[in-house]
């Protein structure tokens, strides 16, 4: 069964808010110790030096209509280019 996105349809999880606050302060703690470590803000991913991936992204004409939300919702070829990603390499 394909539900289509609606802000109505999401519902939170006991503890959820918690879970949310936890991953907030995780986070911030990583990025806080990496700006006092380097005395500045410091991207915790290194950038990669190899390049980007560029393309097309097509959305076909015959796209089931259960998939056509958000980028997805109108046919057409778009180009894009995407860079690779990797975990951080900085320890947080």
């Amino acid at each position: 069964m394909y539900v289509p996105y609606a802000t109505d349809i999401e519902r939170f999880s006991l503890g959820e808010d918690e879970v949310i606050d936890k991953v907030i302060k995780v986070t911030s703690k990583g990025e806080n110790g990496v700006r006092e470590r380097e005395g500045h803000a410091l991207r915790t991913s290194h950038v990669k030096a190899h390049g980007l991936a560029p393309g097309d992204l097509t959305v076909p004409t015959d796209l089931a209509p259960e998939f056509r939300q958000g980028l997805f919702a109108a046919p057409g070829t778009f180009w894009a280019i995407v860079p690779p990603s990797a975990s951080p390499v900085v320890p947080l």
